[in-house]
């Protein structure tokens, strides 16, 4: 068993250890081992598959993950597919809908595209006319010529999906966003 499996086993964490990986490590550890068919150790972290398209986000289980930061979750779920049209994914949730305002932003590593991110906010209501909230979600997919095919290869199905809440540090504040370890004020 490598370091990586050690750490990612059920054994204890140390006190205040928090599951924040960088887009290339969410890529390369998570989400290309587990297209490839390869056994990954990470029930503690990252939830095997729950169709996250299909439940408004404060419905989703974000408080079994022991390891994540508060109001974030990282989940396997099948990639949607384009509607008939070609536009893009139609993400519907009982209340609501995710709607994409950045898709398609490069991940490199070692100058290579390994992977794109696409960037969503959730609305309560019908589309196009919901209300924003405050919660977010990154969808993370793998660039299909980054990973070798096999015949367990499942590379256009699965995709890695961060949910969270933005965080608000007091009532009547503007809401603040944490990317890459930094808080700024999002007005």
């Amino acid at each position: 068993m490598d370091l990586i499996q050690r750490l990612l086993s059920d054994a204890d964490f140390p006190l205040g250890f928090r599951f924040h990986p960088t887009d290339v490590e969410l890529l390369l550890y998570y989400l290309f081992p587990k297209l490839k068919g390869e056994d990954i150790y990470s029930s503690e972290v990252i939830m095997d598959f729950l169709d996250v398209y299909q439940h408004d986000p404060d419905q989703l289980p974000l408080d079994q993950f022991k390891h994540a930061r508060e109001k974030e979750a990282y989940f396997f779920t099948l990639e949607e597919i384009k509607n008939s049209q070609g536009e893009g994914p139609v993400r519907t949730t009982p209340t609501g809908y995710w709607e994409a305002y950045r898709e398609d932003v490069p991940i490199y590593h070692d100058k290579e595209i390994i992977g794109f991110k696409n960037k969503l906010l959730f609305y309560r209501g019908n589309h196009p006319n919901g209300t924003q909230t405050d919660w977010k979600m990154t969808e993370y997919v793998c660039n299909p010529s980054s990973i070798v095919s096999t015949s367990t290869t499942t590379v256009e199905s699965y995709v890695v999906c961060k949910v969270r809440q933005k965080m608000r540090e007091e009532e009547g504040e503007p809401l603040l966003e944490e990317e890459n370890g930094f808080i700024e004020g999002n007005t």
